[in-house]
């Protein structure tokens, strides 16, 4: 359990008798944590939403959730596992995530969240391809694999949530490896980047990208 989820399942007890710091940065940072697996971000992400409900602007928490979501998946080296996945992902939270937005006031960021889970949507439809079996179409094929084969090294090794090691010393050394795996698969994902039409690849969409789409008339979302 993170400080930040801490600091959450006790506001509501604490708030009479002392004044409960924004814990928005605790969990911002748990879900960006470079030695924790997507799958814990995620868990983070998830428990942060809960958080933020009935009070502040819980924004930036559904925007971390759809984007740990879709890379989530990404990573996921077969469709069971992507399937797996995609059934523990509520079905509304794009949409909750779009509502928040425009109560917010944030309207380029509502369709940005609304492209999101409609990303996600059509990853069911499609029998849960990800662009990365479009490279590996597109003669690419040794990238592709260096990109599977970190993502499932980043997922099987050691977390800060689920270390077992028997000394301080191996614990260390994990996390060490850990960090030069992500490293790695960073880099693999930059070079991915450069490739023409992967621009975006496990990037949020963005307005200003969304928005050439009405260059030639109204476009109903």
């Amino acid at each position: 359990m993170s400080l930040a989820s801490i600091y959450a399942e006790h506001a509501e007890v604490l708030k009479p008798f002392f004044e409960i710091p924004d814990y928005s940065p605790l969990f911002e940072k748990a879900c960006n944590h470079p030695t924790t697996s997507l799958g814990e971000r995620l868990e983070a992400a998830t428990q942060w939403i809960s958080a933020t409900r009935g009070g502040s602007c819980g924004l930036s928490a559904y925007q971390q959730y759809l984007k740990l979501a879709d890379q989530h998946i990404q990573v996921r080296h077969s469709i069971t596992s992507r399937h797996q996945l995609l059934q523990t992902i509520p079905n509304n939270i794009a949409l909750d995530g779009v509502a928040t937005a425009i109560e917010c006031g944030e309207l380029k960021t509502a369709v940005e969240l609304l492209e999101q889970g409609r990303a996600l949507l059509w990853a069911q439809m499609s029998r849960y391809r990800t662009p990365l079996d479009d490279l590996l179409r597109r003669s690419h094929p040794e990238l592709a694999a260096e990109f599977t084969r970190l993502s499932q090294l980043l997922e099987n090794s050691a977390t800060s949530g689920s270390l077992q090691a028997s000394s301080q010393r191996s614990v260390e050394e994990e996390v060490h490896r850990y960090r030069e795996i992500a490293e790695k698969w960073s880099a693999v994902v930059d070079k991915i980047r450069n490739i023409d039409g992967f621009r975006t690849f496990l990037r949020p969409p963005q307005y200003s990208y969304l928005q050439l789409s009405s260059r030639n008339g109204p476009v109903i979302i």
